[in-house]
This record gives C-alpha cells, sequence and structure tokens, in this order.
C-alpha cells in the first residue's frame, strides 16, 4: 500500500483531499502542529497523523520515513497586511524546501505542490488570447504569490539534484464545501437578496470546485508518466454576473443584478476603500488548462451546476447551525 503524506490535511483543500483518498488503496499521513489540539471532526481524516511545524526551526525528518508521495497544501494565504514578506517567505518557501530536502533524503518517488495561478498575475488582459498558459510568463501579484513561486523554484532544484519527480498545479479560486474569504463574502451577499450593480460587467475568471481539484491531485499521484510537471488547472471560467445568477439559483434568493455605469462603480468603491476588490472583479483571468487535460485524460466530474448546489447546501447548513 502506497504511503501519501499530506500537508494541510485539516485545511479546505487537504480535508477534501484526505476524504476523497480515504476509500481508495493509499495509507494517509497527515502532518499537524499538535495531535491534542485536532478538531474531533478532523482526527479521522487520516491513518496516522504526525506532529510536526515547517515554520520551526527544529524539523523532524522522520515524517519522511516510508512515504512514497507527498501533497504539499500546507501555507499561508492571508495573513495580516502588515505582514512582511518574510513571514510569507518563512511559511511558504523556507518550508517548502525543508519538506523537499527531506523527501528526496529519503527518497520519496513523487512531490506533489499546490502552487498558485497568482504567479501568474492577478489578471490575463495582457496574454495572447487573454488567457494564461504553462508558456505566460511570471508575474507574482503579491507577498503570497511570490513566495509561491520562489517555492516553485527551489522545488524544482531540489527535485533535478536529486532526481525525484515533481509535479506544481497553479488552481485559481478554489470553492466548495468549507470555502471562506472573498467566495463565502460572495455568497453572504447573494443570500441576502441585495440588489447588484453588476449585470453589465463582462469580465470572466477561472475557477474549479475543490472536488474536482482533488480528483487532479489523485491523477497526478496515480500516474507514471508525470515527470517534472507544471499545470493551469480550472474546471469552468464564467462572467461574475452568470456566477452571481447560479448562486441565486441554488439559494432560491431574489437577487437583482442592474446595470450601473463602470466608472461610477469605480468611484463610489474608491470612497469606501474597495476599489482593488473591484479591480479584480473587473478584470479577467482566464486559464487554459489544455496540457493538463490532454496528458492526465482529466474531465470534471462534477458540473458547475451541481458544484453550486453542493456548496450552497454547506452554506446553508452552516448557517442553520447558527441559528439554532
Amino acid at each position: 500500500m502506497k504511503r501519501v503524506l499530506i500537508t494541510g490535511a485539516t485545511g479546505f483543500i487537504g480535508s477534501a483531499l484526505a476524504k476523497y483518498l480515504r476509500p481508495m488503496n493509499y495509507h494517509l499521513v497527515g502532518l499537524t502542529r499538535s495531535i491534542k489540539l485536532l478538531p474531533t471532526n478532523k482526527q479521522n481524516l487520516v491513518d496516522e497523523w504526525i506532529e510536526c511545524n515547517l515554520a520551526d526551526d527544529e524539523f523532524n525528518y522522520e515524517v519522511m520515513s516510508n512515504v512514497d508521495y507527498v501533497v504539499h497544501l500546507a501555507g499561508n494565504a492571508h495573513l495580516t497586511k502588515e505582514a512582511a514578506y518574510s513571514e510569507y517567505y518563512r511559511n511558504n518557501t523556507v518550508a517548502t524546501k525543508k519538506l523537499a530536502t527531506v523527501a528526496a533524503q529519503y527518497s520519496v518517488e513523487k512531490f506533489i505542490f499546490v502552487s498558485t495561478i497568482k504567479v501568474n498575475g492577478d489578471n490575463s488582459e495582457s496574454e495572447s488570447n487573454f488567457t494564461f498558459t504553462e508558456d505566460s510568463d511570471v508575474n507574482p501579484a503579491d507577498y503570497y504569490s511570490q513566495s509561491k513561486y520562489e517555492a516553485e523554484k527551489v522545488l524544482k532544484d531540489i527535485c533535478q539534484l536529486h532526481e525525484m519527480d515533481f509535479v506544481i498545479l497553479r488552481p485559481p479560486l478554489v470553492y466548495g464545501a468549507g470555502v471562506k474569504a472573498n467566495f463565502l463574502s460572495l455568497m453572504r451577499v447573494v443570500n441576502s437578496s441585495m440588489p447588484l450593480p453588476m449585470a453589465s460587467l463582462k469580465s470572466n475568471r477561472s475557477f474549479i470546485y475543490v472536488d474536482n481539484l482533488v480528483d487532479i491531485i489523485e491523477k497526478c499521484i496515480s500516474s507514471d508518466n508525470l515527470n517534472d510537471s507544471l499545470y493551469l488547472v480550472h474546471d469552468l471560467s464564467v462572467s461574475l454576473p452568470d456566477l452571481l445568477r447560479q448562486l441565486s439559483i441554488a439559494m432560491s434568493s431574489r437577487t437583482i443584478l442592474f446595470p450601473f455605469p463602470l466608472s461610477l462603480l469605480s468611484f463610489f468603491c474608491g470612497l469606501v476603500g474597495k476599489k482593488p476588490v473591484l479591480d479584480k472583479l473587473t478584470s479577467s483571468l482566464i486559464i487554459n488548462d489544455t496540457k493538463m487535460r490532454n496528458e492526465l485524460a482529466w474531465r470534471p466530474k462534477i458540473s458547475f451546476e451541481d458544484s453550486i448546489i453542493e456548496t450552497v447546501k454547506w452554506f446553508k447548513q452552516g448557517r442553520d447551525c447558527e441559528r439554532s
């Protein structure tokens, strides 16, 4: 039975991956900072827990004993606004370097690293066909994406030196049960049935449903012909108005979208300090994942409509628990 080490196993993507792999023929090993502090509902996610804090100076080298594959999901995406680059670098770049170095020393077969499309930039509007591909230039948009790109480079160097296979995935925004940050905020707005001045927005953005992402990760684990690969991954590109409409349908809300001049919308958002958020919403970020789909023979298992229904179901259950 192959042993898979998952960092960030209690997180949004890590939990979904562990649940997906559990019925398969894998022995799952999860890293946690403290076994004693594991939430009750997370304790049985994997077959074995090992205490290890990747950000610590001291590193438990026994973590890699008898590990066949590593899926590295742990890291920091949303530190405080005052956080220095050194914090992102320590948590995302240095931690990856430590993990990959020890993995290579223990002859791990394959190291799968989940990075971010933000390595290529916040939008794809300057690209040919307005679309990011594996050949697109890198243009990290912030400290987080810069530290992820540095981690990618470190991983490649270590793997090439020690002849350890690697796969790097760059997904866009991931949504699904357990999602936080901007997508959760969007769901709350739609659920309020508040009229939204978004009908005129024409930009398209790529997304990926978490269950489709973990399916891709499993294919990366089980495929023998993936050596030193970089893939951009997504399962759909959709306009913001269409996303809002689909969420509204699934929630049975009465959200009304109405057209509004972008210049005025930009002005009002600037007054309340939300112009950076609007700029993201009004710019396109589109991924071409042809390479990944061809080489992995992959197609989304779950449709956009069904994924939104499942995400909304989780959202509604959470609100019902809050009210009870």
